[in-house]
């Protein structure tokens, strides 16, 4: 079993077979988060066009929210790697922040509950994508269906009692609300547009591979 973000789920299904089973409830009962822009608040840039020739860091390649999707925002403002003075990417969403606090990056990339995390601290959102569906919990091509159900049944079942909301409070922020149930077409979406990168990135970076 594995807790994955929507981008290693599509890569752990596509070359071993990873189930998804469930995903997580954010506190608001939705079961989707969005990729943010965001730079000091008294940067002097207030839009994604104002980016270019600016430098901005990223999380993880492998993010869904921290690379794929503010990459798609960028290119949709007509902006592409060649076009910053200078990018890197974090492995920690919050070294993204802290980066971009202490001036070493215009702006960065995160997933929105870690720059709401950080507001108060003097950060400003510039940008926001599409909603983007919570990662999801999986399984190996090989459980028995029987282990899965009884996993499901378990998580499903730990916002109803008072232990099983004392380990749900024990996790991060956003997986603290409990599970609904998960499947392969909610993450549709982040497939096509992953599919589509080597188009859209404009600078051939990128594999042609379909997940």
């Amino acid at each position: 079993m594995a807790l994955l973000g929507p981008l290693t789920y599509l890569e752990a299904h596509a070359k071993y077979g990873a189930v998804s089973i469930l995903k997580p409830k954010r506190v608001d009962g939705t079961t989707s988060y969005r990729s943010v822009i965001i730079t000091k608040k008294d940067s002097p840039v207030k839009t994604l066009a104002e980016l270019k020739g600016k430098s901005v860091a990223f999380a993880s390649s492998k993010s869904t929210s921290g690379n794929l999707m503010p990459r798609y925002l960028l290119a949709n403002a007509r902006i592409h790697l060649s076009d910053l003075s200078d990018f890197a990417n974090y492995d920690y969403h919050d070294s993204v922040v802290k980066a971009v606090l202490k001036g070493r990056y215009t702006a960065g990339a995160v997933r929105d509950s870690v720059a709401k995390k950080y507001m108060k601290l003097g950060l400003a959102v510039i940008a926001e994508s599409e909603s983007i569906p919570m990662g999801p919990l999986v399984a190996g091509p090989g459980t028995p269906y029987a282990v899965i159900e009884n996993i499901k049944k378990a998580l499903l079942g730990l916002e109803r009692d008072a232990d099983g909301q004392g380990a749900l409070k024990r996790l991060d922020e956003d997986f603290k609300n409990g599970f609904v149930e998960a499947k392969d077409l909610d993450y549709s979406g982040i497939r096509s547009k992953i599919n589509a990168v080597p188009q859209t990135c404009g600078i051939g970076c990128h594999p042609k591979k379909k997940l």
